[in-house]
């Protein structure tokens, strides 16, 4: 059974505590937006326009909102109006709580508390074009995989950017969300992408990937991994809840599959570390795809 929303977010809880991927990802943004938009940015714009960015799930503003500050610094613009489409009302107050607390000056916020499916049929996005949209972790949620690269990418002006953060494929959690396609039938992990998917879809539907850059990230599972699965912690059967996007997996999964999971996670998806503990690569393929008008 896919993973519910009130268990999806106990399980994500434990894995935001332990994984260090949000600050990787906020730290290359720190020190690699002006050369990404210096490779990729194209729009023609004057001086006192206001640059549009469109941030879908975008969470709790944790990983966005330095991103928006990278962006505006990189950018040089004197205002910026940020469209924010998270359906979790909680994390849009959290999120508005964060920029109270931490303002981004120049930075006016549009909060949109809907799935971004509803927010692409609303009477009141009819027309809304931006000039950077991201999408960073989630779009796996976003439902089908071309329907959504097509609508995100008709919301971008000429020259416009849209970064997508996904999972490398074929390495670490990348591997292990492509073997749970083929052993997890009717669930939700099935929705998963690592970066092949996503090129693949982008490649069919003539639409050029034109920069990808890797930001690696690496998570210690060991505690999923070095004791019998009746006696793992709550943390390790959370995580394994989490990976694999079913409820109570390690309770749940016929004994077979769930043997050959743990097999499959220990020695094919991770590497040992110094301390001989298991490491899983969840590297972030960014990749930059540029409208062209």
């Amino acid at each position: 059974m896919a993973l519910s929303t009130h268990k999806y977010h106990e399980a994500h809880s434990v894995y935001r505590r332990l994984t260090n991927r949000e600050k990787t990802l906020i730290e290359w943004f720190h020190g690699n937006t002006q050369s990404l938009l210096d490779n990729a940015f194209a729009v023609s714009m004057l001086q006192d326009t206001d640059v549009k960015v469109l941030s879908v799930g975008a969470g709790d503003g944790h990983v966005e909102r330095p991103i928006f500050s990278c962006l505006r610094d990189s950018l040089g613009y004197s205002e910026m109006n940020a469209t924010i489409v998270e359906p979790e009302a909680s994390s849009i107050q959290r999120f508005q709580d964060l920029v109270a607390k931490e303002p981004l000056q120049g930075v006016n916020f549009d909060w949109r508390c809907q799935t971004f499916q509803k927010y692409d049929k609303s009477e009141e996005a009819v027309g809304d074009k931006f000039h950077i949209i991201t999408c960073l972790g989630c779009l796996y949620y976003l439902g089908d995989l071309d329907e959504v690269l097509k609508n995100l990418y008709s919301r971008l002006e000429d020259g416009g950017i849209l970064l997508l953060g996904v999972a490398q494929g074929g390495i670490g959690f990348g591997k292990l969300v492509q073997y749970l396609q083929t052993k997890l039938d009717n669930s939700a992990c099935t929705e998963r992408y690592s970066s092949w998917e996503v090129q693949d879809a982008c490649k069919n539907l003539n639409m050029a990937v034109s920069q990808t850059y890797i930001i690696e990230a690496y998570l210690d599972i060991s505690m999923c991994l070095d004791k019998p699965p009746d006696q793992l912690s709550q943390d390790a059967l959370a995580m394994l809840d989490y990976i694999t996007y079913r409820e109570d997996f390690v309770r749940r999964a016929p004994p077979d599959l769930l043997g050959e999971v743990l097999r499959f996670l220990g020695s094919e998806c991770t590497e040992r570390g110094p301390a001989g503990e298991f490491l899983l690569d969840e590297s972030t393929a960014l990749l930059v795809i540029r409208h062209e008008g």
